[in-house]
């Protein structure tokens, strides 16, 4: 069939009118985010860009605010994958509502949005649409059903003064978003000048961080338990320390809080686990007395529902017998789903492994949730012992957390002992057992035994 010219003409025309829709599209997909409909990075970079050649031909400032979620991967975990995208969603319909003429609200990738805010007054503007964004954030968004929190880090870098080009200004404003997520989150934070060799040091520590773990490098301190009626070493925690390229050592807070900030913690806390399983399995075959291996877990392994299970199997392969393994948590793991943490924590319990609170006292649970959880014993926090002797503050503190933990049919271990009065006043008071340097200071595996095999009975006499 041949077509009339006419109609060759409107065939011509309907061509030409949906390649232009079709490229408009693929020009609007390139420039948007598909989860959340907002600018995506190159949006945002072409702005910047003209934003930096007006202000060439004027006196004109902008700011740059880049936003990071602070726990959206576990909501992500927890909830699945689609809920975090409708919280993605959500986050981005709350920043529109700050949007002003001239304003890019934009999605960068992940959990990081920014706001891109032309016609800049002064800082103190920029201070207030920093403070802004954060309260938008703190409040709770229903999804499916149920409340997800989230908080926000933003980092503020201002154009020309923090940097003249694209390339800076993010930079910039992301190593003031990492200042204000490493000084606990839900903040904003200006950018300084000596925020780039702070982002060096970082950048170092993980590269440090990540072949510490190929290498298994992490060393593991072992502290011992005393139980205050017998006056004998029950058990030991293990405390894990850091090694420096010349040998030395490094403390727990000298490299997990950015382990925390990273997600390395994950890795390292298997490591800790499954060397100090061995490390008790070892101890059990040479003859040492029976003594229970405690171990710290973090937050982020309560994330998902696998802990259980790699418990499991790392018992398996060490053949640690599970009651002789305490796993202590912190308070902070109930921030989280409290029913997703309580039915692991009841996994971990039916193994046969004691379940312990950790610097029980200074974190968020409450009497309903402790009533609900499988735990065996709670660890009251040494900022209670410190004092206590003198404070009586603390010792009702300490008081009311062993006539509690005792009404449940737990134990408790005082923490932080360091003199006799201290551990005269925590016996006095109920406590069952004490951890701490009057009793013996953290040790490497091979004082540890010898601690065993010459003082334990020196505890005992000590404390009797």
């Amino acid at each position: 069939m041949r077509l009339q010219p006419h109609n060759r003409r409107r065939q011509s025309s309907l061509d030409i009118t949906s390649r232009k829709a079709a490229e408009r599209h693929l020009q609007y997909m390139a420039h948007h985010d598909f989860v959340t409909s907002l600018p995506n990075r190159i949006f945002l970079s072409e702005r910047m860009r003209q934003e930096i050649a007006r202000a060439r031909r004027g006196d004109r400032r902008f700011a740059l605010h880049m936003i990071d979620l602070d726990g959206f991967k576990g909501v992500n975990d927890v909830m699945g994958h689609s809920i975090g995208d409708h919280l993605l969603a959500a986050v981005a319909a709350r920043l529109l509502t700050i949007k002003r003429y001239g304003y890019v609200v934009a999605r960068l990738g992940g959990d990081e949005f920014a706001v891109l805010q032309t016609n800049l007054s002064d800082n103190e503007a920029a201070a207030g649409l920093a403070i802004e964004i954060c309260a938008l954030l703190r409040a709770p968004v229903v999804l499916d059903g149920k409340r997800a929190t989230v908080t926000a880090s933003v980092g503020t870098a201002i154009h020309p003064a923090d940097g003249a080009n694209n390339e800076d200004l993010l930079r910039h404003a992301d190593c003031a978003m990492y200042k204000a997520k490493g000084d606990g989150g839900d903040r904003h934070q200006f950018y300084a000048a000596d925020m780039n060799l702070r982002a060096q040091q970082a950048a170092a520590l993980d590269a440090a961080l990540r072949l510490a773990i190929e290498r298994d490098e992490f060393v593991l301190h072992y502290q011992p338990q005393i139980r205050l009626d017998s006056g004998e070493t029950i058990g030991m925690e293990a405390l894990v320390r850091g090694r420096k390229p010349d040998g030395s050592l490094v403390s727990p807070p000298g490299f997990l809080p950015r382990a925390e900030e990273n997600g390395l913690i994950l890795a390292i806390s298997e490591l800790v686990l499954r060397n100090a399983c061995q490390q008790a399995a070892a101890w059990r075959r040479a003859g040492l007395p029976v003594l229970r291996m405690s171990v710290n877990l973090s937050p982020n392994q309560f994330r998902g529902q696998t802990l259980p299970l790699r418990v499991a199997q790392i018992l398996n392969e060490t053949k640690l017998d599970p009651r002789l393994l305490e796993l202590e948590l912190t308070e902070n793991v109930l921030m989280h789903d409290i029913d997703q943490v309580i039915v692991q924590l009841q996994q971990l319990s039916d193994l046969g492994v004691t379940i312990s609170i950790d610097d029980f006292g200074t974190g968020f649970s409450s009497l309903s949730y402790v009533k609900r959880l499988p735990v065996d014993r709670l660890k009251i926090d040494q900022s209670f012992i410190r004092d206590v002797v003198s404070d009586t503050s603390d010792r009702a503190i300490v008081a009311a957390i062993v006539t509690l933990a005792h009404s449940l049919r737990m134990e408790v271990v005082a923490e932080g002992v360091e003199t006799i009065e201290q551990l005269e006043y925590v016996r006095g008071a109920g406590c069952d057992a004490v951890q701490g340097y009057y009793c013996g200071r953290p040790m490497a595996a091979a004082q540890f035994e010898d601690f065993i095999a010459r003082d334990r009975h020196v505890a005992a006499t000590a404390i009797g």
